[in-house]
């Protein structure tokens, strides 16, 4: 998948987009960058691929140092419990 975040001077918020070769929605979601925690808090609607329904859906970015960074997505169930979809760890490449 690709993932593309921006900050709206306007809104004031980040917009954080992710397109993903093994679905065919693209998800947009609006957050806050937190600098207590390094990390990035991202809510939004999401389509389900399958049955079309809307969900809520949640996305964390996070940074743990300036090598390493990880990304999590999660979908918010009807009940506010959520289920983790996806986590990737980056690290920079040791040139």
């Amino acid at each position: 998948g690709n993932g593309f975040t921006g900050y709206d001077t306007v809104s004031k918020e980040f917009t954080s987009i992710w397109m993903d070769s093994s679905s065919p929605i693209i998800n947009t979601m609006k957050g806050q960058f937190s600098p207590e925690s390094k990390s990035w808090t991202f809510t939004g609607n999401s389509t389900c691929p399958v049955s079309g329904a809307t969900m809520k859906s949640k996305m964390l970015n996070r940074v743990v140092d300036k090598n390493h960074r990880v990304v999590e997505s999660y979908y918010i169930r009807p009940d506010g419990s959520e289920v983790k979809t996806m986590e990737i760890a980056y690290s920079r490449a040791k040139s």
